[in-house]
């Protein structure tokens, strides 16, 4: 089963997972997708967590938007600057 993600903090309020699995079920897709309640300090923890589990995918709320860019492995010139543009 694939497992994708959401973080933020709070995060409580994200519709993301109830969108998501309805879509995973509608289409007949073996996959989750959870949310994880992540506070800016653990960022990084929470990116290695996900490589460790195979995480195929997540997304990220405000505030950390711009605070996860450090961790990822890849990011696109519009993210960069848009990042650029928040500091």
């Amino acid at each position: 089963m694939e497992n994708y993600a959401v973080i933020g903090h709070p995060i409580s309020h994200s519709k993301s997972p109830l969108i998501h699995n309805r879509h995973f079920e509608t289409v007949g897709r073996k996959a989750i997708y959870t949310s994880y309640d992540v506070p800016s300090r653990q960022l990084g923890a929470a990116v290695e967590a996900f490589r460790t589990l195979d995480v195929k995918g997540f997304n990220v709320t405000v505030p950390h938007k711009v605070d996860i860019i450090p961790f990822l492995d890849v990011v696109d010139e519009e993210a960069l600057k848009i990042g650029r543009s928040t500091r």
